[in-house]
């Protein structure tokens, strides 16, 4: 699919920073790849100290949690995150393809987005743009 014909509609005023966790494997799909070719600036990292490590070293606009192959860990990352920063501060968005039980319990614990995989990238882009704005 072409999507060089999508118009970003960045704010300026933000760095359009992300927070990519626990998913290397991330850094090879469509998704990273098109997130950079629209301005985003991806930084990845795995495993609880060092993501808080980052976010308490640099400002991120957007958190994105990988769960694909979670043993719920994500789910107290997610928790952790929240008692640091509020949604508005720094939304955290979930890929996960788990049972909706579990989507409903990552969104009450401080998600403030589910995508399921696989990724649909214009939905994503839609989505991750919504959260920053």
């Amino acid at each position: 699919m072409d999507h060089s014909a999508m118009n970003s509609g960045l704010k300026q005023t933000r760095e359009n920073s992300i927070l990519v966790i626990n998913d290397d494997n991330l850094k090879k799909t469509e998704l990273a790849k098109f997130l950079v070719q629209e301005g985003f600036s991806l930084t990845f990292a795995s495993g609880k100290r060092r993501v808080l490590e980052l976010i308490n070293r640099k400002r991120f606009d957007l958190a994105l949690l990988s769960l694909q192959h979670d043993s719920g860990k994500g789910a107290a990352l997610v928790q952790k995150i929240r008692q640091l920063y509020d949604p508005l501060s720094l939304p955290v968005i979930v890929l996960c393809n788990q049972p909706a039980n579990q989507l409903s319990e990552i969104i009450r614990l401080g998600a403030n987005e589910v995508i399921e995989t696989p990724v649909d990238i214009p939905i994503a882009l839609f989505r991750i743009q919504a959260q920053i704005e």
